[in-house]
């Protein structure tokens, strides 16, 4: 059972080695579910999960997706998903699927992200996926809107994650809705000391649910990655934070590393605040190339146009189009801890001021320069 995803599923002694199971004793020929076979086969392969593969597992217990959100998460990234039969331990009935994709949320290389779509009677088809999480490292759980529903499915995980065979440290809850409906569910539960809990809201699509699992799995790499040398002295924090007025007052926040107007449609520099030309030059047509595959498929909020965030060691990288002047973008490179919100806030003033047009226009002609006016690279 799920040979090629996590080696066989069988329990030894079960079919194929005659000599083995004559000399079984009662106890082990007594039945095996299909959650236990699956949950004697992780915790062998996955002993010991700090030098284990990285891996997610995404729930959707109020089956808010028709279809594998991981899958979708797929298509909507640009990467390569799996599905898997799951059959039982004799081979004659299948018992669901499991799809998978390795997929990029930030930090180092790609993860591997797994749901399962179980065809068995509901009880059986909660176990089947309990236990595939319990060797995760990070553990996802949609919740749709209806507050009974989300309540109901909060309960579950508590119990789950009180058993002795839960090893899964990292569980986030993934809201569509209103965020508060369910933080009274949350706070009920008896959750263990050492759990890393969470609950996130997000935007309806795929591209959505991929942003929030990468927010969710980003803090996990900033501890593991050492930390950036400074580039210069944090500023003291001011309440409230004024917005910046100025594109070059927005390149003075002492969270921004590096910045830059771009072309979107080959990721060529039209204009650089900080940083070098030639790093960001690479760092523009690779993000640009990611966005050009996601855009299409990214759901619009309110008409903003769509934006591309990644978790990289030296800090987040940022692609967001310009409203105006079309086709360009701005790419900021920022450190780890850099508040996103207000910067959001900042950047749509100044597009909706036009203060990235202004930044695009050439220098006015100088009487004692004869040459053409050029565009800077950095400043």
């Amino acid at each position: 059972m799920l040979s090629s995803l996590f080696g066989n599923f069988r329990p030894r002694g079960d079919g194929g080695d005659a000599g083995a199971a004559s000399h079984a004793g009662p106890m082990s020929q007594a039945p095996m579910s299909d959650s236990e076979a699956i949950r004697a086969n992780l915790t062998r392969t996955r002993a010991n999960l700090s030098q284990s593969p990285a891996m997610v597992t995404l729930l959707d217990p109020m089956q808010v997706w028709e279809q594998s959100p991981v899958t979708a998460m797929a298509q909507a990234t640009g990467a390569l998903a799996e599905r898997v039969d799951m059959r039982s331990m004799s081979g004659r009935r299948r018992v669901g699927q499991v799809a998978r994709a390795a997929l990029p949320l930030g930090g180092q290389g790609l993860v591997k992200v797994y749901a399962v779509d179980p065809e068995v009677p509901a009880s059986e088809a909660r176990s089947i996926a309990l236990a595939m999480s319990e060797r995760s490292h990070m553990t996802a759980v949609i919740l749709g809107p209806d507050e009974a529903g989300r309540a109901a499915a909060v309960r579950a995980l508590a119990r789950a994650v009180a058993r002795p065979s839960w090893e899964c440290r990292h569980l986030v809850f993934l809201l569509q809705g209103e965020e508060g409906l369910a933080s009274q569910s949350f706070t009920r539960q008896d959750w263990p000391a050492d759990l890393r809990l969470q609950w996130l809201p997000i935007k309806p699509g795929p591209h959505g649910l991929w942003q929030a699992l990468t927010r969710a799995w980003a803090p996990q790499h900033i501890v593991a990655l050492p930390a950036p040398a400074p580039s210069r002295p944090a500023a003291m924090p001011v309440a409230p934070r004024a917005l910046p007025h100025t594109v070059e007052a927005f390149a003075a926040d002492p969270e921004v590393q590096a910045l830059a107007l771009v072309d979107m449609s080959n990721g060529q520099l039209r204009r650089s605040y900080l940083g070098g030309a030639l790093a960001l030059e690479t760092v523009a047509q690779d993000m640009c190339a990611s966005w050009s595959l996601q855009a299409p498929l990214t759901d619009f909020d309110q008409g903003a146009p769509a934006e591309l965030l990644l978790l990289r060691q030296q800090g987040f990288q940022w692609l967001r189009p310009c409203g105006h002047p079309r086709g360009v973008g701005v790419l900021m490179v920022l450190s780890h801890r850099a508040e996103l919100e207000p910067l959001r806030h900042a950047l749509l003033q100044l597009d909706l001021n036009g203060a990235w047009a202004a930044a695009l226009l050439p220098p006015a002609a100088s009487d004692e320069a004869d040459e053409a006016p050029t565009i800077p690279l950095s400043l």
